[in-house]
């Protein structure tokens, strides 16, 4: 795996938890957030040991990336069980 293809995962997992924050909370709540984030999460985790830690920064970047889209998971379903 070249690099390239580790940061255009991120960058996809990224992307797609920035286009949520253009939806109105209604509109939040209507998506399946844990879907549409949890493949990504999961294909990003996966691609994290493949990574030679001379890429530490990229690394890190992945690590919080994952963690905003668990974030990002977490407020959803709070949102949901407020409904």
């Amino acid at each position: 795996m070249k690099i390239g293809e580790f940061r255009a995962a991120v960058d996809s997992l990224n992307w797609n938890r920035r286009d949520l924050s253009g939806a109105t909370r209604q509109e939040f709540v209507a998506m399946d957030v844990r879907t549409r984030l949890e493949r990504h999460i999961v294909i990003v985790s996966g691609l994290l040991p493949l990574v030679h830690v001379r890429f530490a920064d990229d690394l890190a970047h992945a690590t919080s990336a994952i963690e905003s889209a668990q974030a990002t998971i977490v407020r959803w379903e709070g949102y949901r069980a407020q409904a």
